[in-house]
């Protein structure tokens, strides 16, 4: 899985917010997801993003690895993709 389909896909199920804070605390590496029932207060995944949000993706990416990109890599990516799409859909930005 690419990460922008990968990390799109986390935002999607998660929200932004715990989104940047998975790729600040993971970025860089790949990403495995437990089964949901290993979760615990203490796990490292649910630390930082939460245990609902944590539940969410391990229900999601069980048994995968998903490649994190660093955090500047995420960001730009996201900016960028929002740009074609804004574009594609014939939005036009003026400053």
């Amino acid at each position: 899985m690419s990460f922008s389909h990968g990390l799109k896909k986390a935002i999607e199920l998660i929200g932004h917010q715990a989104a940047i804070r998975l790729v600040r605390a993971k970025g860089g590496r790949d990403v495995g997801f437990p089964q949901a029932s290993h979760l615990h207060d203490l796990h490292w995944l649910v630390v930082i993003v939460g245990m609902d949000n944590a539940v969410t993706l391990c229900n999601h990416f069980a048994g995968e690895k998903l490649k994190l990109p660093i955090e500047v890599n995420a960001l730009l990516q996201l900016r960028n993709e929002a740009i074609i799409q804004d574009f594609n859909n014939g939005l036009k930005k003026t400053n």
